[in-house]
């Protein structure tokens, strides 16, 4: 991927933006860091203390449970791409959902989630809540959509002017 090759439509003509490091896509106004790169380091601890730290965590499981049963009532099987501590999973599993996880981090068994690789399975419904937006490469997510029924993606919400994406800490 040149600078210039925007990683969502693939067309080469995105230009850079206000801010340093980040390109715009003139066709799809998708705004991206280059070089694409990992800036976090995911790991056991990093994931249970921060969603430790989170009041919302069993609150924003339901609410996503109840989103994936607007959209797929019937119980399947469920891939969660970017699980954290799998509390969406373990609430999909109660709700009938045979539940597998896929995440960097790679804790599936600390957290008692099946862990999956990305290559080969079918499934009745792929959740990326925001995780889509770590892949510097979106082929093997595309593979793995490609392979399900039901796709459900959330990203986080770029605020509207660029120049409040320098103070916004998820704007990687």
């Amino acid at each position: 991927m040149n600078d210039t090759t925007c990683p969502v439509c693939g067309n080469d003509r995105a230009i850079p933006s206000s801010i340093e490091g980040l390109r715009r896509c003139r066709d799809c106004t998708h705004l991206f860091q280059f070089p694409l790169e990992v800036t976090a380091k995911y790991n056991y601890d990093y994931v249970h203390d921060r969603y430790e730290s989170y009041p919302t965590t069993d609150a924003m499981s339901h609410l996503r449970l109840g989103f994936v049963r607007a959209v797929h009532a019937k119980p399947g099987r469920l891939l969660d791409v970017g699980y954290g501590n799998g509390s969406f999973l373990k609430v999909a599993a109660k709700a009938g959902f045979d539940v597998y996880g896929n995440d960097v981090h790679g804790c599936g068994e600390k957290f008692g989630i099946r862990e999956v690789n990305l290559n080969g399975a079918v499934w009745d419904v792929v959740t990326f809540f925001d995780s889509l937006e770590h892949f510097a490469d979106l082929s093997l997510p595309r593979h793995v959509c490609q392979q399900a029924s039901t796709v459900i993606v959330s990203v986080p919400c770029l605020p509207d002017k660029e120049e409040e994406i320098e103070a916004w800490r998820h704007y990687r």
